[in-house]
């Protein structure tokens, strides 16, 4: 069947059929370091799709480090960053809060699917989140006014935020 690649405002290039403009493929569901607005991050228990964040090596090099953030499967809803198989830090569990509402998230436990998304209402900003090298978690923004990114939070900061 005919098919054409799309490369979506929000980042998200799709795999569409022609005739029936049906997605066959998207590279949202397989997330490497960065989750941008609008990708879920957890289970497609349909699709047998673990979507999770994977550092990169070191700043140049994009192959995979041993640093992670999954959504817990099991039990309470919360995010766990992990070094290999080890958990190193967690969030608190559901609902978790956006400080000075820059960002929106939802979180969604079914039987088909448990994933967390996030939007931004506000057009004059960007906003990601990204498993560092070093071994952070970080969500960074962007205003045209900056020019450049900041940081808005990160972790662990603190001995007392590791598990």
């Amino acid at each position: 069947l005919p098919v054409c690649l799309q490369l979506l405002d929000s980042g998200n290039l799709i795999l569409v059929r022609k005739r029936s403009r049906k997605t066959v493929w998207q590279s949202f569901d397989y997330p490497t370091n960065i989750l941008l607005p609008g990708m879920k991050l957890g289970l497609d228990r349909k699709l047998g799709i673990d979507r999770f964040l994977t550092s990169w090596r070191s700043a140049e090099d994009p192959g995979f480090r041993d640093f992670s953030v999954r959504i817990n499967p099991k039990g309470s809803p919360q995010f766990f960053f992990y070094n290999g198989k080890k958990p190193i830090s967690r969030s608190p569990p559901w609902p978790w809060r956006s400080q000075m509402g820059l960002y929106k998230s939802t979180f969604v436990n079914d039987p088909d699917e448990k994933y967390f998304v996030y939007t931004v209402p506000d057009d004059s900003y960007l906003l990601r989140i990204i498993v560092d090298h070093p071994g952070l978690v970080k969500a960074l923004t962007w205003r045209e006014s900056d020019g450049q990114w900041k940081d808005y939070w990160k972790t662990p900061l603190f001995q007392c935020d590791d598990y």
